[in-house]
């Protein structure tokens, strides 16, 4: 859990290896660190994106979609090659040993008809359901702001299912702003995507 007297420290290692930054363990509470993922948590991250995309999404889809989307996005061969993207960065939240949330960060994809600079996507921010309110989620987006403000972006965008209310809630309360909408698939079903940015550091 995070509060006004936790500390964050971040050292030097390298972030999305063809621009400049910084990234490594961030101290967020008690035995809880958020830390870049490697290669070899891929089988872990793999069976948490998949637990918590079910958690998020199970109730309000239909079974047989949910099942289409879930085998084909979250296996540990697609989340390997995922973190091998020199493009991408996976940060990890691990309080006790054990994987309790993740965000994935993409350089380079930006929204239509957008005139924010320099940006980065933040394609997911998940924590496991019974940690949603004890201030892990928050750490994450906070590490996520200061990452891409450290490797000299400018803004941050995201999609978010319109019927989700307690994210795009979440991601107003950290000022981001709906500025259009898109199309996401979940096997035989056509959703709409809140695009929602905001700038976190002044144009390069």
């Amino acid at each position: 859990m995070i509060d006004n007297n936790d500390t964050i420290r971040m050292k030097n290692t390298a972030f999305f290896p063809s621009v400049p930054g910084t990234v490594d363990d961030v101290s967020v509470g008690r035995n809880t660190i958020i830390r870049r993922a490697t290669v070899h948590d891929a089988d872990q991250l793999a069976a948490l994106a998949y637990r918590t995309f079910e958690e998020a999404f199970g109730p309000d889809n239909d079974p047989d979609d949910m099942a289409c989307y879930l085998t084909t996005a979250f296996t540990p061969e697609k989340i390997a090659a995922e973190l091998k993207d020199p493009a991408a960065l996976f940060l990890l939240v691990v309080q006790n040993d054990r994987l309790q949330g993740y965000a994935k960060l993409y350089a380079g994809q930006a929204p239509q008809n957008t005139h924010l600079p320099n940006l980065v996507k933040l394609v997911r921010l998940y924590v496991n359901h019974a940690s949603i309110g004890h201030g892990l989620g928050a750490a994450l987006m906070q590490t996520c702001l200061d990452t891409v403000h450290q490797a000299g972006y400018g803004a941050l965008w995201l999609s978010v299912w319109e019927k989700n209310r307690r994210a795009r809630d979440f991601y107003l309360k950290w000022g981001f702003h709906k500025i259009g909408t898109d199309v996401f698939v979940i096997g035989q079903d056509v959703q709409t995507d809140w695009i929602m940015a905001r700038t976190v550091a002044p144009a390069l």
